[in-house]
């Protein structure tokens, strides 16, 4: 039986860190983990004709990366100033347009698309109406009946609306979020700022009303949960790490759990996995690490 293979779909950018500047972007530090954790994986996404546009180029060639779906247009490649406190958490000013903001998404593309097990996608490829119109188009014609749609809900200031957002959770099939996400969703979704204590009740809620088959929430330090229809919601803690930087923990962990859900992990053993690697880079500097020292035994 082959492989799932993976579609990551979104912003390719340079971030630029008070001590350099490192290549990230959610989506594309969701393929890059994925695999160098050896899930076959493809990037859709944009750079533009530049001297950066370039480097992206060269570092995805090198690492092995398909480089067929990644567009080359008359926009900046993508980069964002990124400013992390003493606790290691980050502030992001994303600058706009970047090329990513004019993806076209052409036929060939959206006949790759259509051969992909899971699509993963984010709010801010959706922040121009460019790339929305393109990329709504492309996912609606190419994407294929059997095919699960994943969410990350990541919200960046001035790259969403409660609208938008909750158009892609109607899409989506499964949806990560943290929580300052949870709370914004559960009150745009219902119409009411008072949370749900029962976070099994809360998750149940949110899934019947969107249609979702799978909620991920992330907790930081108080680690991360999986509900999903078949088992409820089931708890992980977090591993003990020496944070670094935070930029990319939540696209490590969810590169986890897709990599357990291709292998065929149960759900404990996939949270698991991701929760420990979320925390391995969140103890590295840059989103996307080497994996040297990752133990990928369960």
């Amino acid at each position: 039986m082959s492989i799932p293979k993976v579609l990551c779909l979104g912003e390719i950018v340079w971030d630029i860190l008070p001590d350099g500047r490192f290549l990230g972007g959610a989506p594309l530090n969701v393929a890059v983990h994925l695999h160098r954790l050896g899930v076959p994986v493809n990037v859709a996404s944009a750079v533009g004709d530049d001297a950066l546009g370039k480097e992206v180029l060269t570092q995805l060639g090198s690492i092995g990366l398909p480089l067929d779906g990644i567009e080359v247009n008359n926009y900046p490649t993508g980069v964002v100033q990124v400013d992390v406190d003493a606790q290691g958490f980050p502030d992001y000013e994303i600058r706009y347009p970047a090329a990513w903001d004019a993806m076209e998404c052409s036929q060939a593309q959206q006949a790759e698309w259509s051969k992909a097990d899971y699509i993963v996608i984010g709010s801010l490829l959706f922040r121009s109406e460019v790339s929305r119109e393109h990329m709504l188009h492309g996912l609606k014609v190419s994407r294929s009946t059997s095919s699960r749609l994943i969410l990350d809900v990541n919200l960046r200031k001035e790259g969403y609306t409660p609208e938008r957002v909750c158009k892609l959770m109607e899409m989506a099939d499964i949806v990560k979020l943290n929580e300052e996400e949870l709370a914004l969703v559960w009150q745009w979704a219902f119409g009411v700022e008072e949370f749900c204590s029962d976070v099994e009740q809360c998750f149940a809620s949110i899934a019947a009303h969107f249609g979702l088959e799978c909620v991920l929430l992330t907790l930081g330090a108080e680690g991360c949960c999986l509900w999903n229809k078949r088992e409820g919601l089931i708890r992980q803690e977090a591993y003990p790490i020496e944070v670094v930087d935070t930029v990319g923990a939540g696209d490590a962990f969810l590169a986890g759990v897709i990599n357990g859900w291709v292998k065929g992990m149960e759900s404990q053993e996939l949270l698991r996995f991701g929760a420990r690697l979320g925390a391995f880079v969140a103890g590295k500097r840059s989103a996307t690490p080497e994996l040297d020292g990752f133990d990928l035994s369960l």
